[in-house]
């Protein structure tokens, strides 16, 4: 039954599957057990002694009965992941001597009484339906009792007109295919199906007319259906660093992610901002004069009586910039800096909210080795550095005639047209950061 080898083939020297060889136990024991002739020439080989080439893994007990116990100490895989019939615990003797066994050779080669095709086949899956009965792969073949009838061959349900997939069987198995396919995840299916259902029940189009099937179509028709949906994403530029390497950068438009900020109205309110909505060019003053908010200091008037020259129109926003290295692999091997900003004119409570901070853009991470730093000279990275941050400050530093005759939704009347007047007030960083962002190189090499 099995080679020394571990391969397992039908000794039965009758039996037309003689030459082929089993891809598991469960195949082979499956033709056994629904091979009458195979069945009982393996139980006259065990009557007569133990078959050659036996397994260690494997043993074929004949118990005192004459029944045939097959047993294995090969534990059983925790990870197996289709279904698959195991082999029998106990194997129903057959009377060798009855006048059925005599005629055993003539059914083999006739095929009458079972069908040799299927023999060796794994189980199916799938479900099919048999007389208007839906019948699991466990159950389309009838009681072991040496004479089991199959199913019929699924292959081939033209042959079987009382056998036929159900559309939605047909459809869910191909889904799975295209699952398996992706090697996506077993919560996929279910995700799937949740958005199919929804999708149908609002009268989505399945023919996917704007985008096709392409992916990058369908977003890019998701993005220009946004407003202003182009302006917000980011952009990568090449910057040709003073010391090679050239570097490149994600850069992010300035005026559309400030504007983002003041002119969404469930932002601009009384209750997330500092100056006075109903009269919001007038300068900040502290009650009191205490220092609460980050406008509430004499750096902010400062500014303010330096750049607003014509307070009936100009809205001061000074800018607090923050900068900080982000991981964004588990082992630290890949990092940007992300170059964050918010209006000062938010409240602090407010701007510990994601929602109150726009975007700079992204510098990478410093990638030269020790024995590349020491043939550099020292601030060559500090000047590498700033070039690249001059390049995400771009549109910063150029965003004032974009920022004039803004509409923003405050104001007595519930908007304003204003002239935005920026300015950077604050910078948050580390100690690293604000090295190497003021020049403080000697702590930190070349």
């Amino acid at each position: 039954m099995m080679s020394s080898s571990n391969v397992l083939y039908c000794q039965n020297p009758f039996c037309p599957k003689s030459k082929k060889v089993f891809s598991n136990h469960a195949a082979y024991s499956m033709h056994v057990d629904r091979s009458p002739a195979c069945y009982a020439y393996i139980v006259r080989q065990m009557q007569g002694g133990v078959p050659q080439g036996k397994s260690s893994q494997q043993q074929d007990c004949v118990n005192d009965d004459g029944d045939v116990t097959w047993r294995s100490n090969k534990a059983r895989s925790s990870l197996r992941r289709h279904e698959v019939n195991e082999p029998p615990s106990k194997i129903p003797c057959i009377d060798v001597n009855s006048t059925h066994d005599t005629d055993i050779r003539d059914e083999i080669l006739a095929g009458d009484e079972f069908d040799i095709d299927f023999v060796n086949a794994d189980m199916p899956d799938e479900d099919v339906v048999v007389n208007d009965q839906e019948v699991t792969g466990e159950d389309q073949i009838t009681e072991r009792d040496g004479n089991a009838k199959f199913v019929g061959n699924l292959e081939d349900n033209n042959s079987h007109p009382s056998l036929a997939y159900t559309t939605d069987q047909k459809w869910t198995i191909a889904l799975l295919k295209v699952l398996d396919d992706m090697n996506a995840p077993d919560y996929a299916f279910k995700s799937i199906m949740e958005w199919a259902r929804d999708a149908r029940a609002d009268g989505y189009s399945f023919q996917a007319v704007t985008g096709g099937l392409a992916r990058s179509k369908n977003v890019d028709a998701l993005i220009n259906s946004v407003h202003n949906g182009r302006l917000v994403l980011p952009s990568v530029l090449t910057v040709n660093c003073p010391h090679p390497p050239e570097s490149d950068v994600i850069c992010f438009d300035f005026v559309p992610q400030l504007l983002s900020l003041l002119q969404n109205r469930s932002i601009m309110t009384q209750e997330n901002l500092v100056i006075d909505v109903n009269d919001p060019l007038k300068a900040y003053t502290s009650p009191d004069n205490l220092l609460n908010e980050a406008i509430s200091g004499s750096e902010y008037r400062k500014a303010y009586d330096r750049l607003i020259t014509d307070p009936t129109k100009q809205l001061f926003v000074p800018i607090i910039q923050w900068i900080d290295r982000t991981t964004i692999s588990g082992n630290d091997r890949f990092s940007l800096k992300p170059y964050m900003f918010t209006p000062a004119i938010f409240k602090e409570k407010f701007r510990r909210s994601i929602k109150a901070w726009g975007y700079h853009g992204f510098l990478p991470k410093n990638t030269t080795s020790t024995a590349q730093n020491a043939i550099k000279k020292q601030g060559d990275n500090m000047r590498n550095y700033h070039k690249e941050l001059e390049a995400v400050l771009t549109t910063f530093r150029e965003s004032g005639p974009r920022l004039k005759g803004i509409i923003l939704p405050i104001g007595s009347q519930g908007f304003i047209r204003v002239d935005n007047v920026t300015c950077v007030l604050f910078i948050i960083q580390d100690m690293q950061e604000g090295d190497v962002l003021c020049g403080r190189y000697e702590p930190r090499g070349p």
